[in-house]
Order: C-alpha cells, then sequence, then structure tokens
C-alpha cells in the first residue's frame, strides 16, 4: 500500500479546516479546495487557534506552511487520499464525488464527513464505489 503523504480537503467550513489542522499537524501536506474566495484568511486563523490545542494534546508534530489552498477542484490531482466536507445532502455528495472522481485516481481514498448519510448511499453512482468510506 501506497504511504499517505499529501492529502485534499474538499471543503473548508467548520469541519474541513478541523480536518486540515488535525493533518498539518501530523506534518502532511495539505491541498484545501473550496469555492469561496475568502477563505484564506479564516483557514490560517483557525488553524493558528486549533494549534494550541493540538499541541497540548501531543498531537502537532508537523508545520502549517505545508497547506495549499485553491479553488480548483484539479489541484487535488496529485493527492493520495480525499477528506470530503461538504454538506450533508446526498445531491451534493454525489455531485461532488463525481467531480472528484475525474481529478483523482480510482487507488484514492475518498472520505467522507457526515452525521447523517450511509456510504452506500453516497457510492451509489461512483465508478469505483469501493473507495468511498464515511470518516
Amino acid at each position: 500500500m501506497a504511504q499517505i503523504r499529501t492529502i485534499g480537503v474538499l471543503g473548508a467550513g467548520l469541519i474541513g479546516m478541523s480536518w486540515a489542522s488535525l493533518f498539518l499537524a501530523q506534518g502532511l501536506k495539505v491541498v484545501v479546495v473550496d469555492p469561496r474566495d475568502d477563505i484564506s484568511e479564516k483557514l490560517r486563523d483557525f488553524v493558528a487557534d486549533a494549534w494550541e490545542n493540538l499541541s497540548a494534546l501531543g498531537l502537532a508534530e508537523g508545520d502549517v506552511r505545508h497547506a495549499t489552498l485553491s479553488t480548483d477542484m484539479a489541484s487535488l490531482s496529485g493527492v493520495d487520499y480525499i477528506q470530503e466536507n461538504g454538506p450533508d445532502r446526498i445531491e451534493v455528495k454525489r455531485r461532488m464525488l463525481r467531480d472528484l472522481e475525474d481529478v483523482v485516481g480510482p487507488q484514492v481514498i475518498i472520505a467522507s464527513s457526515t452525521s447523517s448519510l450511509m456510504a452506500s448511499d453516497i457510492q451509489r453512482d461512483a465508478r469505483h464505489p469501493g473507495r468511498v468510506l464515511v470518516a
């Protein structure tokens, strides 16, 4: 199995920024994609605030400078793992999955943050449904 070094975080709301902070704290390179143009400062401030807590828990080993921000889904083409954090609506999740499958290889795991949807419903129309999971 390939080693995961670069994480794609799709969606930079509260959950997406939390995942990005944790991945950065573990020393991973993180590519954050969000359609909003104003997310850069919000993400930077969120990660800085989270860093203190992550450090106190012994989880901050990485370097916050390894975050890349983009509004273009294509910037996820070289990542090893995707954490999807879109709105918790099945039609939105399926559309995001279709868009992701156009830019990432079939070996890339796509984990969805959801509190109410089943993985089998999210992956229903996927070309490679076995790599789609809930995390």
